[in-house]
């Protein structure tokens, strides 16, 4: 009889670790960020979200009819990443008309790594190496050195900031 307890306490102990580690094995996978692709697509006429905070300071732009109108420049937008990446690839619309626009992304050594959009549709690539990442988050700047108060500068809603590794 006594070998009989201790026969289904064993089973019953080894089930009960069994279910433990399934369980711990369980939330481990799920809580860690294991993929290679993180894509951010953001609505601009929300300013800040867990994830994004942009395109600040709010004075400089204004959402209109699905679009991000231009007023000053330059405009700044923070991305949240939770883990490192190699390069960062923006996607997006823009209509202008003779202004330059430029997006830039925060180094290391506090100086900005600039690149042209040219075209009303761009994919632009940064590496990574380099950047200034503070609290998770990488810093980008959308300069337009031309923008009059007459310009009709305006950012499509359809923008994405793809992290890959």
């Amino acid at each position: 009889m006594n070998l009989k307890k201790i026969a289904i306490r064993s089973i019953f102990r080894y089930i009960w670790l069994i279910i433990a580690l399934a369980i711990l094995l369980y939330v481990f996978i799920n809580g860690v960020y294991t993929k290679r692709i993180l894509t951010y697509q953001p609505d601009f006429d929300v300013s800040i979200t867990k994830d994004i905070v942009g395109w600040y300071p709010e004075v400089r732009g204004s959402f209109q009819n699905d679009k991000f109108k231009l007023v000053s420049e330059p405009l700044y937008i923070k991305l949240y990443t939770p883990l490192s990446f190699d390069r960062l690839v923006v996607e997006g619309s823009v209509d202008y008309i003779d202004e330059s626009m430029r997006l830039g992304l925060r180094q290391e050594n506090g100086d900005w790594y600039w690149q042209e959009i040219q075209g009303s549709d761009f994919s632009l690539i940064y590496d990574l190496e380099n950047v200034d990442i503070k609290n998770n988050k990488v810093e980008m700047i959308l300069s337009v050195p031309d923008l009059k108060s007459t310009s009709t500068v305006s950012l499509h809603n359809n923008w994405q900031f793809i992290f890959d590794r």
